[in-house]
């Protein structure tokens, strides 16, 4: 079987380029011939994950970097032109290839890549959930929002002319329920270490990009709470990104030295396993899978209950707490509970690590053997 990826580029460290590299691999490692096209300059292509060598990478090299988020009238005719030129140059090499399967992770390719008649079954993997951008936009300028929301729009449009959509929970597959192609196949565990945490040092982590839907702002809000009754704590945040100096000023304000920003590290279950409690605070997701790396890492998962994800990944009371959004007082007296009750700490470690395990690569990887099997048997 030979199988396509398309994606902007393969530099970022986040979630959609973490799940390309795991499916990439299992498929290349499998046997299958697997190709990845990527649009974006070379100088952009230093890869975040490792990817097999029995991988083909091919640059387009049209560079929507240079216009991507620009409402002058001058890029945005050159916008046009990029894309013109995008279906040209992956017309020509999906041609050229002969895949069986071709899948668009939502890129720019999305809204012409089933106008492609090179005989290969045309797939969408959306890593965000429906209505992200609303939620994203929400405080933006008019023009930027309604610009934001209008490139969703013209890419949701053609879902139907796909031969599946997938999204990555139930709760946000409800919310496509106008298409009859949307399949549901979760992120994997990215790694399964054979140590877990024992639950016992007195630190709390979160994991993420620095930026507003993380919700960060409202963490140091609730550890300030938590720090006044449990001062020999600490609270570890791995992360980069825009709202790093806001936070700092925050952490400065309420006069807090048991929070640590620190830069994104390539173990980060090395420091899964040396905390005891994992910690979200996100407006909105596409799945969580920072969640899933805590929970096989054996801590219980304290998360907002926004959409899309925790719900579906967090047992509440079993494995971690659900807590309303937003709510830093009910953030607060969960984190409180842990710290206060080691046994019921560890217990939920466990759970966590046990409970876990159904995203397991093999598990998920064959919803995706299963869903190509289907595509090329019908």
């Amino acid at each position: 079987m030979k199988i396509v990826y398309c994606i902007f580029d393969c530099s970022s460290p986040g979630g959609t380029e973490r799940t390309l590299f795991l499916q990439a691999n299992y498929f290349a490692e499998k046997g299958e011939e697997v190709h990845i096209v990527t649009t974006e300059k070379a100088s952009y292509q230093q890869n975040s994950y490792y990817f097999s060598d029995r991988i083909s990478f091919h640059n387009l090299n049209i560079n929507y970097r240079e216009v991507d988020n620009s409402l002058s009238l001058r890029k945005i005719l050159n916008r046009i032109q990029k894309g013109h030129k995008h279906k040209k140059k992956l017309n020509e090499l999906l041609f050229a290839l002969r895949p069986d399967i071709t899948i668009a992770m939502f890129g720019h390719e999305s809204s012409f890549l089933y106008q492609i008649n090179d005989g290969s079954k045309k797939i969408i993997e959306y890593h965000f959930s429906r209505y992200h951008r609303n939620i994203e936009f929400s405080s933006a300028s008019f023009c930027k929002k309604w610009f934001a929301l209008f490139k969703e729009w013209r890419k949701c449009k053609f879902i139907n002319r796909y031969d599946a959509f997938v999204v990555l929970t139930d709760q946000d597959a409800a919310n496509w329920k106008q298409f009859k192609n949307v399949f549901v196949i979760p992120n994997a565990l990215p790694f399964i270490p054979k140590k877990s945490s024992n639950c016992e040092n007195k630190k709390v982590i979160s994991v993420g990009r620095l930026s507003f839907e993380k919700g960060y702002d409202s963490l140091i809000e609730a550890w300030k709470i938590v720090t006044s009754q449990h001062p020999d704590w600490e609270l570890d945040i791995y992360g980069s990104g825009q709202e790093y100096n806001n936070l700092c000023s925050l952490i400065k304000k309420y006069s807090l030295t048991n929070i640590f920003i620190n830069s994104p590290v390539q173990n980060i279950d090395e420091k899964y396993i040396e905390s005891s409690i994992y910690l979200m605070t996100s407006h909105y997701e596409g799945f969580g899978i920072v969640l899933i790396e805590a929970m096989i890492c054996g801590l219980p998962c304290i998360s907002f209950d926004c959409p899309c994800g925790p719900s579906e990944i967090i047992t509440n009371n079993e494995d971690g707490f659900l807590v309303p959004v937003n709510d830093v007082y009910a953030l607060a007296d969960k984190i409180c509970l842990l710290i206060e009750h080691n046994a019921l700490r560890k217990e939920m470690g466990k759970k966590a690590r046990q409970n876990v395990m159904r995203y397991s690569a093999n598990k998920i990887m064959k919803k995706w053997d299963d869903l190509f099997k289907k595509m090329l048997n019908e």
